[in-house]
């Protein structure tokens, strides 16, 4: 008794995968930031002490936040550049 030959049987399929990981940035973040107002000359500013911290505090809080939006934006990738 011969065995019979096994049935030929379809290659296995081929599956292909690419992954591509791009940098992108939000609008939000290469919008043009808007220069800081220029302090009036001769200005004054009265208050009491409390408030007078609280102002220099919120002009700290806006100048941080200016430097860490233009740090953020310096990561994004540039126009044209190869990714």
């Amino acid at each position: 008794m011969t065995r019979a030959k096994p049935l030929p049987r379809a290659a296995d399929p081929v599956v292909v995968r690419q992954i591509e990981t791009r940098r992108e940035c939000p609008a939000e973040l290469l919008a043009d930031v808007t220069p800081a107002p220029a302090r009036p000359k001769g200005g004054w500013l009265e208050g009491d002490r409390p408030t007078i911290g609280w102002v220099a505090r919120l002009k700290a809080y806006a100048e941080d936040l200016r430097t860490r939006l233009l740090a953020a934006r310096a990561e994004c990738p540039q126009p044209g550049a190869p990714r």
